[in-house]
């Protein structure tokens, strides 16, 4: 098994590669995070689109679309927060030093 062509094992791996990966992945739960809200706020019993599996079926794709389109806007700021979370912290840079003559 080759380690290296693991990104796990790989210590070269792109840092913008990976901050772009973390965003993705952020932006994705947190849409799903929103859809879930969703469809748990939307009336069971007197949906605006009827009883049928169909109109069931429409309504979880609706809100799915409709939290995807939020988590890509930011408006709740969640991915944001959990970028910030799990971003490694910034490497220390050193004092610059001049030269006293």
């Amino acid at each position: 098994m080759d380690v290296s062509a693991s990104p796990i094992g790989n210590s070269s791996h792109a840092p913008n590669k990976t901050a772009k990966d973390l965003r993705q992945a952020s932006q994705d739960l947190e849409s799903l995070w929103l859809s879930h809200i969703l469809k748990e706020a939307r009336p069971k019993a007197s949906s605006f689109l009827g009883k049928s599996f169909a109109s069931e079926m429409f309504g979880d794709m609706l809100d799915e679309e409709l939290a995807k389109k939020m988590a890509q806007s930011g408006m709740t700021g969640l991915s944001d927060q959990m970028v910030r979370q799990f971003s490694p912290p910034p490497s220390p840079t050193a004092p610059k030093t001049e030269d006293k003559k």
